[in-house]
């Protein structure tokens, strides 16, 4: 792992929110990022629903509307509370609180990661992808999410605690 990324996300618990958010035609959104990968190994693409860390003194809620305006340029409401999913490999170990969301405005844009220099974005993009297009991607380059999850609708009924190591 790259020692600036272990630096920003290892050796802690992190905290996260993520949104599972699903259009009209039936996609799902994603984000695309470079360098982080479910192996932790470095120069790979990976796909991961929207979102990141909750900030000292802020709601999950509120987190994920934040992180859904900062990387993507949409609004959100939450529907409801999903499941929880940890990942622990260290020197990575996350507590995913994972809520069904739709967007209610703003404009899709590839956003932001802040915690991130200008000059060292990990987000390449985001999209709407056909989940079979998500299933199509190695392991590794995937979010463990969707490893539980054969199909989307598989993915909407995920409940309770999902744990990876």
């Amino acid at each position: 792992m790259d020692k600036s990324l272990e630096k920003i996300y290892g050796n802690k618990i992190r905290t996260r929110v993520c949104g599972i958010c699903i259009n009209e035609n039936g996609s799902l959104l994603v984000v695309n990022m470079n360098e982080i990968s479910s192996n932790l190994e470095q120069n790979k693409s990976f796909l991961a629903p929207i979102g990141g860390g909750i900030e000292l003194g802020e709601t999950a809620t509120d987190a994920l509307k934040r992180e859904f305006l900062e990387e993507t340029g949409l609004e959100i409401e939450i529907d409801y509370f999903m499941c929880v999913y940890e990942y622990v490999n260290l020197p990575i170990h996350a507590i995913e609180l994972f809520f069904a969301v739709r967007a209610v405005g703003g404009k899709l844009k590839t956003g932001f990661d802040p915690e991130h220099t200008t000059d060292n974005q990990i987000i390449t993009s985001v999209d709407y992808l056909e989940y079979s297009k998500i299933l199509e991607a190695p392991l590794e380059e995937r979010h463990g999410i969707f490893k539980y999850a054969a199909s989307l609708e598989n993915l909407k009924k995920l409940r309770g605690y999902i744990r990876v190591n």
